[in-house]
C-alpha cells in the first residue's frame, strides 16, 4: 500500500515562535510525549487549544508567517445613510406607510420605490439613500467596557488574543501579560457571537483596542 507524503511538523509557543521541528507527527509524539492523534488533530484544525504550545504542519506555518507579514486592514462594512432632506431612520420602508416631512404627508409606494405626495413622486429611493463605507471599531461598546473593567486586575498587559476552542464551534479570549502566571483565558462562547471584528490568533494591543 503506497504511503502518503511525509509532512514535517513544528511545535510553536503561544506567540507562534518555533520551539522545535519534527520529521512527522509520529516523531513529534515520540520526542514530546504528546499523543500522535492529538498532534495530528491540532495540525489539521490549526488550533492552539489551551496549552502553552501547539503543533502545526510546517507548510501551514510558512503560510501563517506570510499572512502575519501582510499589513492588517481595518474591518469595514457598508451602511445606508438617509438623505437629511427625508429624515427617515432607516431604509426599511413599508408599503403604504406614511411619513410627515416638513408638514407634508408622504406615502411610501413599494411598486414605485418612492415616497409619494398623492400621485406625484416626492423622493425616489435612489435619492433617499446613499451607500457609504464606514470603519467599524474593533470592539463594541459593551465588549470594550467589559474588558476595561476586567483588565484593572492585571499588570503589564500585552494585549488580547481571540482563539479557537478545542470544541468545534466555540471561541475564547486570552489575556496576554508579561508574566505567564497572570496570563488567563476567559470562558468559551459560541463562535461569532462576540468580538466579531477580531482576527483569530492575532495579538491586539491595549492601544489598538482603545481600552
Amino acid at each position: 500500500m503506497p504511503k502518503g507524503p511525509i509532512r514535517k511538523v513544528v511545535m510553536l509557543d503561544r506567540d507562534n515562535n518555533i520551539v522545535k521541528e519534527f520529521k512527522n507527527c509520529a516523531v513529534a509524539s515520540k520526542e514530546t510525549g504528546v499523543p500522535s492523534p492529538t498532534i495530528h488533530s491540532q495540525c489539521v484544525r490549526k488550533s492552539k487549544g489551551r496549552c502553552d504550545f501547539y503543533f502545526i504542519y510546517k507548510k501551514d506555518y510558512e503560510l501563517l508567517k506570510k499572512k502575519e507579514d501582510k499589513p492588517i486592514l481595518k474591518t469595514k462594512r457598508k451602511e445606508y445613510y438617509v438623505n437629511v432632506l427625508v429624515g427617515l431612520a432607516s431604509d426599511k420602508l413599508e408599503d403604504g406607510a406614511t411619513y410627515v416631512m416638513n408638514g407634508t404627508r408622504l406615502t411610501y409606494s413599494f411598486e414605485k420605490k418612492a415616497l409619494m405626495c398623492g400621485d406625484t413622486i416626492a423622493y425616489s429611493k435612489e435619492k433617499m439613500f446613499e451607500e457609504v463605507e464606514v470603519e467599524l471599531p474593533l470592539l463594541l461598546p459593551e465588549e470594550r467596557n467589559f474588558l476595561k473593567t476586567l483588565l484593572k486586575a492585571f499588570t503589564n498587559v500585552k494585549g488580547i488574543i481571540k482563539c479557537k476552542d478545542r470544541r468545534q464551534g466555540f471561541e475564547f479570549i486570552r489575556i496576554e501579560t508579561d508574566s505567564e502566571e497572570e496570563t488567563i483565558t476567559l470562558p468559551s462562547y459560541i463562535e461569532g457571537k462576540y468580538y466579531k471584528a477580531l482576527q483569530i490568533d492575532r495579538l491586539y494591543t491595549i492601544d489598538e483596542l482603545e481600552i
